[in-house]
């Protein structure tokens, strides 16, 4: 660390964290040490990044959290890696470098560097057992749905448990019939007046998971069902996911009268007209909202052991029964699954790409009923197919 000029401040970055390799590096942590020769406060400005320490690329302010004024000494400041004009998204990379100025309110510094930091924003890839019906012996044959947002090549191995799940052992898998295909061929555009889907209601939901692709064109201002399972009325069982006024993604869980329980991100997502992944997933007492395979929230300890009613489920709606006309979603939807104590219910793939049937693959031919969207070519970017492999449990 040198000294650059009189009434200036100077310093060094002594290391980048939270970039938590094999995770998502979303907002790391740029850790600095500044001195000054006055003793005055320094503020940081200038940001860049670099991947191979020649060329260098601008980070707007709106990217950098938590820069303010600080005294001397050992600081930090917050970068978001996968926002704004140049952006990591998508990246994993073990050469990052950073660099940014200092200024003290007189003079600004040079640029003060970074060593080279792993940044891992490669979403790693999902994958969800369609569930096998009825007693099996021999060799087990399952289907399987797999996504990956960068089409990355994927492997898959096996375990298997005979006492609920407190040990698990390798499976012998055979026959991987694994290959990409885009199956994303179309999806259902919503006009955000009285555009909807119309399932029919089920028995219950007890430990589920909600999974839907949507692309917002609206704004914020109103309440756009995402996917809803709701009568309208205060003392039925609801699972909604919405994208609420504020713009937010939103999910909402009640037994009963009794208050909601209820988790939302903070990012303005209406109009942003770029396609997201959501999930719901309730288990045990313990409900999660996720946005972009990012874990938006959690909430434990719910004393709820099912939810049920006699609404439709509703797909770009949140009506109660047709009463709140500010509640239709506007955009694109996609890939909607409902799966209960890891059964398929809903499995709409959006293939048809015409009439007034949304078709449901799980199975169960729980159909949805298409009332005004219309059929668009404009899906979510990743492949997504349906493989399958023999279990040899012999």
């Amino acid at each position: 660390m040198t000294e650059l000029a009189q009434n200036t401040s100077y310093g060094t970055i002594t290391s980048i964290t939270d970039t938590e390799e094999g995770l998502v590096s979303d907002t790391v942590t740029v850790n600095y040490y500044t001195q000054d020769p006055n003793g005055s406060y320094a503020l940081t400005q200038d940001w860049q990044f670099s991947r191979d320490g020649i060329e260098w690329f601008d980070i707007s302010e709106t990217e950098i959290l938590d820069n303010t004024m600080s005294s001397p000494g050992n600081n930090s400041i917050r970068w978001l890696t996968r926002t704004g004009t140049n952006n990591l998204d998508h990246i994993e990379d073990p050469t990052v470098w950073f660099r940014m100025k200092l200024y003290n309110n007189i003079n600004t510094s040079a640029y003060i560097y970074s060593t080279a930091a792993y940044i891992d924003n490669n979403m790693p890839p999902s994958a969800t057992l369609i569930h096998v019906s009825g007693e099996q012996t021999g060799n087990i044959t399952f289907e399987f749905e797999t996504n990956d947002a960068e089409n990355d090549e994927v492997t898959i191995t096996g375990e298997y448990s005979v006492d609920d799940t407190l040990s698990w052992h390798p499976a012998t898998l055979d026959s991987i019939n694994f290959s990409w295909t885009n199956i994303n061929t179309y999806s259902l555009s919503f006009d955000g007046v009285d555009d909807i889907v119309l399932i029919d209601p089920i028995n219950s939901l007890n430990n589920f998971e909600i999974h839907a692709d949507f692309k917002s064109t609206g704004s914020p201002g109103t309440t756009q069902g995402i996917f809803t399972w709701n009568t309208g009325s205060n003392n039925s069982d609801i699972i909604t996911l919405v994208i609420n006024p504020s713009g937010f993604l939103e999910t909402q869980l009640r037994k009963g009268s009794n208050s909601p329980h209820a988790i939302f991100g903070e990012v303005d997502l209406s109009g942003d007209n770029s396609w997201h992944n959501a999930k719901v997933i309730y288990n045990q007492g313990i409900l999660e909202l996720w946005l972009d395979q990012v874990l938006v929230g959690s909430i434990s300890s719910i004393d709820i052991d099912n939810i049920a009613n006699t609404a439709n489920f509703e797909i770009g709606g949140l009506t109660y029964s047709g009463t709140n006309s500010n509640a239709y979603f506007m955009g694109l939807i996609n890939n909607i699954k409902l799966i209960n104590d890891q059964n398929y219910v809903l499995d709409y793939r959006f293939q048809t790409g015409s009439g007034s049937t949304l078709y449901d693959f799980s199975g169960n031919e729980n159909h949805g009923s298409i009332s005004g969207p219309l059929w668009s070519t404009d899906v979510p970017e990743g492949l997504i197919q349906y493989h399958s492999f023999i279990w040899k449990t012999a």
